[in-house]
């Protein structure tokens, strides 16, 4: 038997984690070291997730407006 939050440890959090990346990169133009450095990460993970190799293969919620918003909000919180 699979939990819940098992599903949400292999699913959901890897698609967090790549929408965190690939924002902090892109959108407020951190390399890939520091990145990884602020989450926590390797930097070949964020180079994946930045790639879209890795995290969102099992869950897409990029399209999902509400879940952007919250995710935006943690980016910032980690980037202060």
């Amino acid at each position: 038997m699979i939990l819940p939050c098992e599903v949400g440890v292999k699913t959901v959090l890897p698609a967090v984690k790549a929408i965190m990346a690939r924002t902090i990169v892109q959108k407020h133009g951190l390399n890939e070291r520091e990145t990884a450095n602020l989450l926590g990460l390797s930097q070949s993970a964020v180079s994946r997730y930045v790639a879209r190799e890795r995290g969102g293969n099992l869950i897409s919620i990029e399209n999902t407006a509400e879940i952007l918003s919250l995710i935006d909000e943690m980016v910032l919180t980690i980037l202060k």
